[in-house]
């Protein structure tokens, strides 16, 4: 079974993907040590690898690819820079959240603190979002459908390591 499947494997994308800096570090020994000592754009990756693109661009975009999108948090960022994004990943399990997001439901998910112990957090997506400009569908970056078209910006953070 793909690992990217699993409901603990999606909760942990939800919660760094959608969660507070407080909420990821919430129980960790990192809490007041090394993690207090961070930026904020380190809990923030999905946002910031965008953000930064765009300090470097002249925006807007027509187009934008996110390769690799996982549950979507940087295609909605994206979607705030182009006039249409296209999110793609392998797992189906974060296809189905990102849509859901992108469809105005709020997905509950948990934090795990222990081996059996969670506690639940609400993702929604970002209220600067454009979800009408996004389109999710799940594929292989490797073997991406020949009729994508072109795109004036890829994202495909933290993609190629796990290729």
């Amino acid at each position: 079974m793909n690992p990217y499947e699993q409901d603990r494997v999606l909760h942990t994308y939800l919660l760094f993907h959608y969660g507070t800096r407080e909420q990821i570090l919430h129980g960790s020994p990192l809490e007041s040590g090394v993690g207090a000592a961070l930026s904020d754009d380190h809990f923030r990756f999905p946002v910031a690898t965008v953000a930064d693109t765009f300090h470097l661009a002249d925006a807007p975009f027509e187009r934008a690819l996110d390769l690799g999108c996982a549950v979507g948090r940087s295609s909605f960022e994206l979607s705030r820079h182009a006039r249409e994004v296209i999110g793609i990943d392998y797992s189906h399990a974060f296809i189905e959240a990102a849509e859901a997001l992108r469809d105005g439901q709020t997905l509950s998910y948990h934090r795990y603190s222990e081996a059996q112990l969670w506690d639940v957090l609400l993702a929604a997506a970002p209220a600067e979002a454009r979800p009408q400009a996004i389109q999710f569908e799940v594929g292989d970056a490797q073997h991406l459908r020949h009729d994508l078209g072109a795109f004036d910006l890829v994202h495909a953070a933290n993609l190629l390591c796990r290729l």
